[in-house]
């Protein structure tokens, strides 16, 4: 694992020779968060932004476990500029086709981070798949989003952050029987999601990005269980206590320049 600023930032070694503007990451325990409202979380978002030395606004969703993916069209972003972000409420996934435009990002905590990248455009993506995304197949909403924006599937890269893992995530037998009866093209591509009461969402995911045209090999799984590794990232169902609000930040921005991370 690569991490930064004093243990605060986890960053996966991907991309750097093809897509040396790229930022892309998320936040850790030692990255306090926890913001209750969405005044809250929005100032944690952007001190995370302000620490990763960015110098673009936030571009976030008030997410409440849907399917709805929005793009950043050029009201939003003029409004990004001005007010140094902008939130969509009740949606759970944000589109920027603009490279500089703005860092999306996606607030987890045990549901799966998709971290989308076009390599041609720079446009970028950040999506809440909770087991309702999933159902609801905000991946592949996402991936057609960024599709009818201008990229091709072939240019589109995809990172899904630490979650809770099939090995972990154990659910009600009436959610197993809700997602073999959605998911039964999954089963018939040979994808395995469900072993007993534990359910795959990173598997189900990547076959909504498949779905969507991304190759096999343009999609990398951190396979960071959050149940597993709660010491690092924040898991709901690991949480010490209810007062434990604390959240996984992943970012992901495409600088309008060759600029490294």
């Amino acid at each position: 694992m690569s991490f930064a600023f004093d243990g605060q930032v986890y960053y996966p070694d991907l991309w750097r020779d093809e897509m040396p503007w790229l930022h892309l990451g998320c936040s850790t325990r030692k990255f306090v968060t926890g913001g209750p409202s969405p005044e809250g979380s929005t100032r944690e978002a952007r001190a995370l932004v302000e620490l990763l030395g960015l110098e673009a606004p936030l571009l976030r969703c008030w997410q409440k476990h849907t399917n709805r993916v929005a793009v950043a069209g050029a009201e939003e972003l003029a409004q990004a500029n001005r007010e140094g972000y902008f939130m969509w409420d009740e949606t759970d996934g944000v589109v920027c086709p603009v490279a500089g435009g703005g860092v999306c990002v996606a607030y987890t905590a045990d549901c799966v981070p998709v971290l989308l990248v076009d390599c041609r455009t720079r446009a970028v993506a950040a999506v809440h798949s909770g087991w309702r995304g999933t159902v609801g197949r905000i991946a592949s909403r996402g991936v057609d989003l960024m599709l009818a924006q201008g990229s091709r599937a072939e240019d589109l890269r995809a990172w899904i952050g630490p979650c809770a893992s099939g090995r972990r995530y154990e659910v009600s037998e009436e959610l197993i029987a809700q997602f073999l009866d959605e998911f039964s093209d999954a089963a018939s591509d040979g994808v395995s999601f469900v072993d007993g009461r534990l359910l795959n969402l990173p598997a189900l995911v990547m076959f909504q990005l498949r779905c969507g045209g991304l190759r096999e090999d343009a999609i990398v799984n951190s396979d960071l269980c959050t149940i597993e590794h709660c010491d690092l990232f924040s898991s709901y169902r690991m949480r010490a206590n209810e007062e434990d609000k604390s959240r996984i930040i992943s970012f992901v921005y495409a600088a309008p320049d060759g600029g490294c991370m």
